[in-house]
């Protein structure tokens, strides 16, 4: 299996313990991790293609500055696009066509064979097109609140809003190709890793 590069798409709900499942992959099997979202950072960079793009479709009002130097202010733009179908599809056409170019470029140029792309809502993305399987993080729901409580420092009630605020689980679960169950303690995910992986512990470092 280690003759081409083979690529995981990762996806699934807060408090998942996505993160968890990224690293031991990275340290366990020498995997080259990608995170959409730091991305997506990335691409907004002043002056970038991105940005200019996207203040040109919304304007200078999702704008703030510091160390006078103007960025995308992230919150303002996502007051824009909340609860706002047709804004929020026109922000995605943009972010996404760029994201996806990027992380292609990244694969494409890392010297590594094992691949990871994460993103929480991957299957809705032109990414789905990059990878080889997809995989599903899941965790129960009390076990995501008790995470959340603990690493997060927020409400019950909060995480509840977030959690329901989500995609879709059981849509996602679905168009996934593995579902890795992380309610349990590490070792038993870490089983379930070394399971799904390709030629299994022949990525191992």
């Amino acid at each position: 299996m280690k003759d081409e590069k083979y690529v995981i798409g990762l996806t699934g709900g807060i408090g998942t313990g996505k993160s968890m499942v990224l690293e031991h992959i990275k340290n366990e099997y020498n995997g080259f991790v990608i995170e959409a979202d730091k991305i997506g950072h990335e691409i907004f960079e002043y002056n970038s293609k991105t940005y200019n793009k996207v203040l040109q479709a919304f304007g200078t009002e999702i704008l703030s500055v510091t160390d006078n130097k103007p960025y995308i202010d992230r919150k303002k733009l996502g007051q824009i696009v909340f609860n706002n179908k047709e804004k929020l599809e026109l922000l995605n056409s943009i972010t996404h066509h760029d994201i996806y170019h990027k992380i292609n470029e990244l694969i494409n140029t890392c010297d590594k064979d094992l691949i990871v792309i994460e993103a929480a809502i991957l299957p809705d993305t032109p990414l789905v097109t990059l990878c080889d399987t997809l995989w599903y993080i899941y965790a129960d729901k009390e076990t995501r609140i008790t995470r959340l409580l603990k690493y997060r420092d927020i409400s019950r009630e909060k995480a509840l809003k977030i959690m329901a605020n989500q995609p879709d689980e059981e849509r996602f679960k679905n168009v996934c190709q593995v579902v890795i169950d992380n309610s349990y303690d590490k070792e038993t995910t870490f089983k379930q890793i070394k399971e799904h992986l390709p030629g299994g512990s022949l990525w191992a470092n």
